[in-house]
């Protein structure tokens, strides 16, 4: 009787056992289906994009491997909504450090630079070589007597002035010393 007990026992579990499995199988899916592509197809729809009034922070990295940063701006128009992975693709000269809606954070590869541009701060003029927008760094400063500089020329130099060759360079700066 007893053996009889455990026999039915037996087979009402693992029929329980059975039914429960094939129940689960319906409810979540086959176990050979790729949990990854269910989380990607989930998880599109909440991914972080730039939002209208985010930050770019970038980092320049040169050659001889100085480093010089950060340069804040606001984000360009048609880098907005972009997601991560968009910018990444987007931006192939950029490394990207940090990823939120409000701030991307990302280091640029600077080959060899030309030109350059003048740039007043703090009551001195920074020369710099390179791009005003892109990889740039600063050369030197001259110091200025503020009388010198009237408001428009302040103007145009807190904004940036551009110049492509040192012969260039040097008729700015004469320009902007001359009465």
């Amino acid at each position: 009787m007893l053996r009889r007990n455990v026999l039915l026992f037996g087979l009402v579990g693992g029929f329980g056992f059975a039914l429960a499995f094939v129940a689960a199988l319906y409810a979540f899916g086959s176990p050979t289906a790729n949990p990854a592509e269910h989380r990607v197809e989930e998880s599109v729809p909440h991914r972080l994009r730039v939002a209208p009034d985010a930050e770019l922070v970038r980092w320049f990295l040169f050659e001889d491997g100085e480093r010089v940063g950060p340069v804040l701006s606001p984000m360009p128009a048609e880098l907005v909504g972009l997601s991560s992975t968009e910018l990444a693709d987007g931006q192939p000269q950029w490394r990207l450090l940090s990823f939120s809606e409000g701030r991307v954070v990302v280091e640029e590869h600077c080959s060899q630079l030309t030109g350059g541009f003048l740039r007043s701060e703090h009551g001195a003029l920074a020369v710099y070589e390179g791009d005003i927008d892109g990889c740039h760094r600063k050369k030197g400063t001259i110091e200025l007597d503020g009388g010198l500089i009237s408001p428009l020329q302040e103007l145009e130099l807190e904004l940036g002035v551009p110049f492509s060759s040192g012969a260039e360079l040097v008729l700015l700066l004469e320009g902007i010393a001359a009465p």
